[in-house]
């Protein structure tokens, strides 16, 4: 987050060393280009991609959310994420990002207080880390200093023309430990995932 990142799987492991530090826009696992960090967790090289998809055909739908704390009331207008696809090669036709409130028990409201249908954003593939890294620029979402906040992302693509998306998780550590549903799997809305956050900046 940046001031003014067949059959069905659950999740897929990606195992790969991440490349060297560079520019911006190049994939590894690093913020991209200079604006001010609002919060990042970044990509794990030994972590895996968790369903988190929309599909409007195929009878399924899923979703990761994690939890971050606001450090100030500047608003949030970039997202970074990084994610990878499996059972066929993508590429998703947008994504749709989510705000929600927390409930004061480290736990989602049930409803976002922001969603936006993202159709315009960068989408560039780390052959070495085996993950896509993407950015976009969304409206102004408003924070307080101190709060906690949920952020989902997912991808909208048909499983039987891209396959699946999966958001990659990240080893840093967070307040409270993220989430998953996936109905078609038999896991509700949401469950405790095992890992510790997913990677977003």
């Amino acid at each position: 987050l940046v001031v003014l990142a067949l059959c069905c799987w659950a999740s897929m492991s990606v195992a790969a060393d991440l490349t060297a530090v560079g520019p911006a826009g190049n994939g590894n696992g690093t913020p991209q280009d200079n604006r001010d960090a609002f919060y990042c967790q970044l990509p794990d090289p030994n972590g895996s991609g968790l369903s988190s998809q929309i599909d409007f055909i195929y009878p399924f739908d899923s979703g990761c959310i994690d939890d971050f704390m606001a450090p100030s009331n500047a608003p949030i207008n970039f997202v970074e994420w990084w994610g990878v696809y499996w059972n066929g090669a993508g590429l998703s036709d947008y994504f749709v990002i989510s705000f929600f409130a927390d409930n004061g028990q480290c736990y989602p409201e049930a409803e976002p207080f922001y969603q936006e249908d993202i159709f315009v954003y960068n989408e560039v593939f780390d052959a070495g880390a085996g993950w896509y890294a993407l950015s976009a620029e969304i409206p102004e979402v408003p924070m307080a200093e101190g709060q906690m906040y949920w952020i989902e992302i997912q991808s909208v693509m048909e499983f039987t023309v891209g396959g699946q998306w999966g958001w990659q998780t990240s080893a840093e550590t967070n307040y409270c430990d993220p989430l998953q549903g996936f109905p078609f799997l038999d896991i509700p809305y949401w469950s405790p995932i095992d890992y510790p956050a997913m990677s977003f900046c």
